[in-house]
This record gives C-alpha cells, structure tokens and sequence, in this order.
C-alpha cells in the first residue's frame, strides 16, 4: 500500500470521491457487522482478539477512505487521499497489540502449566 501511495503521489493520482465514498460505506458497514458478531467473544482466545484487532482497524480505514473521498471532493485536489493512505500505512499499533497479546496469552499459558 505504501508503494502506491508514493507512486501516486509521485506520478499523480485521479481518485474519484464518489466511488471512493461508496465502497468506502460498503466495506465499513460489512466491519461494523463482523464487530457486532465478533463483540462477546473479544476477550476469548488469541486468535479471536486478534480478529476483533483486525477488524476494528479495518473499519478505522474504512472510516478514513470515506472522510478522504469527502476532501478530495471539496478539496478537488487528491491531496488528502494521499496523506490518509500514508496515516492508513503508518498505523501499525494493531499488529503490535496481537504480538503483544498474543505473549502475554502466551506467558499465561506456561505459567499454568507449570502449576
């Protein structure tokens, strides 16, 4: 993703809001429901918060095409685009906070075993 966005910023870019918006609203409903169906199971096993991880950060991108597709229309430049693309990029905490579960689950684990 973050090759894209430089090739676009570097080569230009023309994105269309409209169905930037669209898909944008598509893909962030579909999210809000896996959250719904995910939500009494978030805090199960690791690999179920790690999809609740997963998801919620999806919808947080979701969130972030739609506000781009509304600035690049009243911007009529593809500026914002670009610069939630690289925010979108940058946002790694998700994958931190599974590695870091997934220790922590982990550490519980051997420690009950040694029990």
């Amino acid at each position: 993703m973050l090759v894209d966005v430089l090739r676009r910023f570097l080569y230009g870019s023309e994105p269309k809001s409209s169905f930037m918006v669209g898909i944008g609203l598509l893909a962030l409903c579909a999210n809000l429901l896996c959250m719904a169906l995910l939500q009494k199971h978030r805090s199960g096993e690791v690999h179920i918060r790690a999809r609740w991880i997963f998801t919620k950060n999806d919808a947080l991108a979701n969130l972030g095409t739609v506000i781009g597709a509304v600035l690049v229309s009243l911007s009529k430049t593809a500026l914002p685009d670009l610069i939630l693309g690289l925010i979108i990029c940058a946002v790694v905490r998700g994958g931190i906070e599974i590695v870091c579960d997934a220790r922590s689950s982990a550490s519980r684990e051997a420690i009950s075993e040694e029990s």
